[in-house]
C-alpha cells in the first residue's frame, strides 16, 4: 500500500488477518480502496513508522508532512470508492477513528460475550491472542514476529495438539493416532521430527 518492497514477512501479516477473521467471522481491514484500507489500518494500529513513509513511493497518496516535518493522515480528500460500493460511500466518507482508536479488544467484544465460559475464551486467552496478533500485524516488517517465534508463542503452545493456554486438558490428547498399518502408506516411514511445511520452520 505504501509502495515499498516486501518479502516473506508479508505472510506473517496475512496470517494475523486470517486468524482474526477465522475467530470473529469478519475481516479486520475491509477497505474499499487502497487509501481507505490504509486508513482502516491506522485506526487499529496507528501510523506507520516515519522511515517507511519517507521511503514509500505511494506514501503521499494517504499521508502528508506537516510543518514540523511529522507525518499525518491526509484527510483533505476522501478515498476513491469503487462504483460497485457506491451505496457505502456515505459510511466510508463519514470520517475515521483516531489513530489506534479501534483496538483489537473492541473487535473481540461480540465473540467474547457470545462464548463466555467456554474453554479457551477466558480473559487471559484473549490477552494472549491479542498479543500474538499485534506481533503478527506489526506494521514495520523488521519488528514483525518470525515464524519460529510465532510457533513458540504462548497462545499457540499445545500439549498433544490441544491448546493448553487456560490450563484445560483433553482426554487422550497425550497420545497421537498411530500411523496406518495397511495400504500404500505402510511402506513409508515418516519422522516425527520432520518440519510440517518449509516456510513455517524458516
Amino acid at each position: 500500500l505504501l509502495g515499498l518492497p516486501y518479502d516473506e514477512k508479508i505472510d506473517m501479516w496475512s496470517l494475523g488477518c486470517i486468524l482474526f477473521e477465522l475467530h470473529t467471522g469478519n475481516p479486520l481491514f475491509s477497505g474499499s480502496s487502497e487509501k481507505d484500507q490504509m486508513f482502516k489500518i491506522t485506526e487499529v494500529l496507528g501510523m506507520p513508522p516515519d522511515e517507511m513513509l519517507a521511503l514509500g513511493r505511494k506514501s503521499k497518496t494517504c499521508f502528508k508532512k506537516t510543518k514540523d516535518t511529522a507525518w499525518e493522515r491526509d484527510l483533505s480528500s476522501p478515498p476513491v470508492i469503487p462504483e460497485k460500493t457506491e451505496k457505502s460511500k456515505k459510511k466510508e466518507f463519514g470520517g475515521y477513528a483516531a489513530l489506534g482508536g479501534l483496538p483489537l479488544t473492541d473487535h473481540f467484544d461480540a465473540v467474547r460475550k457470545r462464548r463466555d465460559g467456554e474453554v479457551g475464551h477466558k480473559a487471559e486467552n484473549y490477552a494472549e491472542f491479542e498479543d500474538l496478533l499485534l506481533q503478527l500485524l506489526q506494521i514495520d516488517p523488521k519488528r514483525r514476529i518470525s515464524p519460529k517465534a510465532a510457533l513458540e508463542h504462548k497462545f499457540l503452545r499445545r500439549a498433544g495438539g490441544v491448546y493448553q493456554g487456560d490450563g484445560a486438558s483433553a482426554a487422550g490428547s497425550s497420545a497421537a493416532a498411530p500411523p496406518p498399518t495397511h495400504g500404500p502408506q505402510s511402506r513409508h516411514h515418516f519422522s516425527s521430527h520432520r518440519p510440517q511445511g518449509g516456510r513455517a520452520s524458516a
